[in-house]
């Protein structure tokens, strides 16, 4: 005979466990949105890093793959803040009764995650397509002179 657990049953789950759930999976749509942004940051220092050492014509490329990645990783970023917004007008139900104010309105409209990050986001995908047209257009001898820094050569 095989033991099968059995299903909890609606009535068995209380209020607080729904909240529980609620909360701890809205922090966790919250979490995974800031470990995408750290690799939004790797993905494109690691770009910007092998263009400068590759030049032309692997290190446009190696913009170019990047850009994408910084772009799909973006579009995943605001799927996760979706879905956590939705669940943040549920809980904000439960909050406005008991009078608790979980997340303080900011001081300065700009200064929000949700203004300041898609400017870094264009910002980084604008340095991409800079560089990279400065790799492809610009001749091979004034690429290696300009990465030249004292002792340093950072370029080819």
């Amino acid at each position: 005979m095989s033991a099968q657990a059995e299903k909890p049953k609606l009535n068995d789950v209380s209020d607080g466990d729904v909240y529980r759930f609620l909360y701890s999976y809205y922090i966790y749509q919250d979490q995974l949105s800031w470990n995408r942004i750290q690799s939004i940051a790797v993905v494109e220092l690691a770009g910007i890093a092998g263009a400068v050492a590759k030049g032309w014509p692997l290190g446009v490329l190696g913009l170019f793959l990047a850009t994408l990645v910084v772009l799909a990783v973006w579009a995943l970023m605001l799927r996760d803040w979706e879905v956590r917004d939705a669940l943040e007008d549920t809980m904000r139900c439960v909050h406005e009764r008991f009078g608790i104010e979980v997340i303080p309105p900011a001081k300065y409209w700009w200064r929000r995650g949700r203004r300041i990050l898609p400017a870094l986001v264009c910002g980084a995908v604008a340095v991409n397509i800079i560089l990279g047209s400065y790799l492809g257009f610009a001749p091979p001898s004034a690429q290696k002179s300009n990465w030249d820094i004292g002792i340093i050569n950072l370029g080819h």
